[in-house]
This record gives C-alpha cells, structure tokens and sequence, in this order.
C-alpha cells in the first residue's frame, strides 16, 4: 500500500527539499529504518562510485516499481544529477537507497507542474542509518512526458540540516 504523508501545504505550492524534510522528519523518525550504511563504505573517487552505482542499478533492471505510483527509471542520468547537486559524502554512500526509498518510503510532496516548467515532480523520503545515527533521505523523482526518472536524493540528519559525516579528509578529494 502507498505512503503518503503531504504537508498543509497544498501539492502546487513549491517548497524546498530541505523545508519538507523539516516538516516530514518527525514522522519519519517513528518510520522503519529502510537503509543501513557505514561511512567506511565512501568510495575513493568519483569514477569509482558511479561505476559502482551504475553496476547495483544496473542488477536491479535499471528500475523500481512502487505500488500504485508505478515505474521509476534509476540510472546514470540520477547518479549524474544527484552528484551535481551539493555532493557530499553522506550522499555517496547512500545511492544504493535511493531504490528503497522510492519504492518504500513516503511521499511527502507531489508538484504537479513544477516551478511552471512542464513537469510533475514527486519526493519520497525514509529513514536511514549512518554509523548509527539516523539519517533521513529524500528522493526527487520527476515525471516528463509520462516517465518517471530518479532525478535526485538529498541526506538530511534529525534536525532537517545536511548530514554530516566525520571522515578522513582525503577519502572526498573527488567532490
């Protein structure tokens, strides 16, 4: 059965990612844990971790199915767009998620024309686990032309701001 959880604000009103988390992570927070990570998992470079993401999407049929949403596309174009958003290590340990929260986790926010532009965007988000401390992960998906493509995901920690992982500075020499 699909999740839902929107906000008093309305599905057109544009809000940020961050903003929704902020709303949304006090349910979250009584929510299964869907994803479990260490921070030992940050791969060496960029390269590195887009090949890996690439292979896992890749053994998973490039695809998710969520019950009545239907098929997301997860691939290249998501790893590329969610590394060119503010990437950070949280985020790259954190791709393999992005599976699970779009086909278990709450949709906190549907736009169904997105900042006028044309398109429908829709965020799931769930809750995670980063070295024991829990994260909170939301998923952009985005609907043009009657496919839906895993577009972004952002990590939140339990206050709503970026999560912040410690680690040995030359492990991200890639972001």
């Amino acid at each position: 059965m699909p999740r839902t959880a929107r906000g008093r604000s309305g599905e057109t009103e544009n809000n940020s990612i961050k903003q929704q988390m902020q709303s949304a992570i006090p349910m979250l927070a009584g929510s299964n844990t869907l994803y479990v990570t260490s921070s030992q998992a940050v791969p060496i470079n960029a390269n590195i971790l887009r090949s890996e993401i690439c292979e896992y999407y890749k053994s998973i049929g490039n695809e998710v199915i969520r019950q009545d949403f239907g098929r997301v596309e997860v691939s290249v174009y998501g790893i590329r767009n969610s590394l060119g958003h503010e990437p950070s290590p949280a985020k790259s340990i954190t791709f393999r998620a992005v599976p699970d929260i779009i086909r278990d986790g709450f949709e906190i926010k549907r736009n169904v024309n997105y900042e006028n532009l044309g398109y429908k965007t829709y965020t799931f988000a769930g809750k995670a686990e980063i070295d024991g401390i829990p994260a909170y992960i939301a998923v952009i998906v985005r609907n043009t032309t009657g496919q839906n493509r895993f577009y972004v995901h952002k990590v939140f920690d339990a206050n709503g701001n970026k999560f912040k992982l410690e680690y040995k500075e030359q492990v991200l020499n890639y972001l």
